[in-house]
């Protein structure tokens, strides 16, 4: 009898069970991977020891592969060198504890010469040097202009030297208009450069590219003369072909400087 009744309250139970489960209720989907971010530049976020990591970005923000990342001890000797990899991340492990500046660049063929361009990086803090003790991470961003923490008058882009017959004097103004003749080293459409300058100065920060340039003096009405230029001191066209040449990996943006001789 005992055995009957525990066997009824058994079959109770599993009854009372069943009745309170929602048949309608449907498996969990499973959750899409999330994409991999950015590692956040200037920081460990989360790099192993004596590791540093990031990713290296063209000027529109893709990755951009085979990019040489430099890192420079800062008190000794020697020289670390990794590349970006299809994806645009790198890699450089096994680093000692000294102080360590971080540079990168990218090889380009441009207008049949070979460049070397320097990459920038999205703080200015990123340029100082550190120890990887704990990790580092620096992300790299191909930058057309703009100045290059840490050197003193130098920027991404290109820099002109003017040249004159000595018909004006230095505090004379001139302006120097360049207009694009082909895309810029990166591939974008550029834009018409107008600066205005001293005689004898500097036309500094312009995004590399092919340009014809063309020079007029401005006089103190404000009213704007023609020079003649030219690529040496037989300056005698209305407007030259104006384009920079390649200088190697190094400190600088990687350009030479160019030259725009005038003349009446």
């Amino acid at each position: 009898m005992r055995r009957q009744i525990a066997l009824t309250l058994t079959l109770a139970t599993l009854l009372a069970a069943c009745a309170s489960t929602d048949d309608s209720t449907e498996p969990a989907t499973p959750s899409t991977p999330s994409t991999p971010s950015t590692p956040s530049s200037g920081g460990s976020g989360g790099t192993a020891a004596h590791t540093v990591t990031g990713v290296v970005l063209d000027a529109q923000g893709k990755p951009l592969p085979n990019a040489r990342v430099w890192l420079r001890p800062a008190l000794t000797t020697g020289l670390v060198e990794v590349h970006a990899g299809s994806d645009g991340r790198y890699t450089a492990s096994s680093l000692i504890d000294v102080p360590y500046y971080a540079q990168a660049w990218t090889q380009i063929t441009y207008a049949n010469k070979q460049f070397c361009m320097r990459l920038g990086m999205p703080n200015a803090s990123d340029y100082d040097a550190f120890v990887p003790t704990a990790g580092a991470v620096r992300n790299f961003r191909w930058q057309l202009s703009g100045p290059i923490p840490g050197l003193d008058g130098a920027y991404f882009g290109g820099e002109i030297r003017l040249i004159g017959d000595g018909s004006y004097k230095q505090t004379d103004s001139v302006e120097v208009t360049l207009t694009p003749t082909a895309p810029l080293i990166d591939g974008s459409v550029g834009k018409t450069v107008v600066r205005r300058v001293g005689a004898y100065d500097f036309v500094t920060d312009v995004p590399v590219g092919q340009y014809t340039a063309a020079v007029s003096v401005i006089g103190r009405n404000g009213a704007r003369t023609p020079l003649k230029v030219g690529p040496n001191s037989s300056a005698g066209l209305a407007t030259m072909p104006l384009a920079f040449a390649p200088s190697g990996c190094g400190n600088a943006n990687g350009t030479e400087r160019a030259f725009i001789f005038w003349g009446q």
